[in-house]
């Protein structure tokens, strides 16, 4: 197993790697390093994939913009990581409820797929609710 180390503190950024700082990048497989990471951080949080060496942890900002990360870890990857050690030109956030790994961009669809899905069934729940009121005034009308 890779020991996740805190390399440096950045106000509130850290990097994380492994005790050798080679291939700690890996440690992003770890769930139990994730959870450890989401508990510390108070929930969901930012992985900047720095190289195969080690990424950087972001807590989440609401203020933050995926595009914006995601051209940043691009500018760097392109002028100061060599193409060997490149692990990924996107961001990713991880999802402490669900305990996965998601690039930032699908995210933001895949809550907007949840927001959908919830209100599709609220709005099923509330016809149901309206027929079984329909239902009853009939039977009531019936017997009266």
């Amino acid at each position: 197993m890779i020991k996740v180390v805190e390399v440096s503190k950045i106000e509130k950024e850290t990097q994380r790697s492994n005790t050798q700082n080679v291939n700690g990048a890996a440690e992003i497989l770890n769930q139990k390093a994730m959870d450890e990471i989401a508990e510390k951080l108070g929930g969901d949080f930012i992985v900047l994939p720095s190289s195969v060496h080690e990424t950087i942890i972001l807590p989440i900002d609401q203020g933050m913009d995926s595009n914006e990360l995601e051209g940043m870890v691009q500018q760097i990857n392109a002028g100061v990581v060599s193409d060997e050690d490149k692990l990924s030109d996107h961001v990713f956030q991880y999802d402490s409820e669900s305990h996965e790994l998601v690039r930032m961009d699908k995210m933001e669809e895949r809550k907007q797929e949840k927001e959908a899905s919830v209100e599709k069934n609220d709005k099923s729940q509330d016809d149901r609710g309206d027929k079984k009121a329909e239902a009853k005034t009939a039977i009531k009308e019936e017997k009266g």
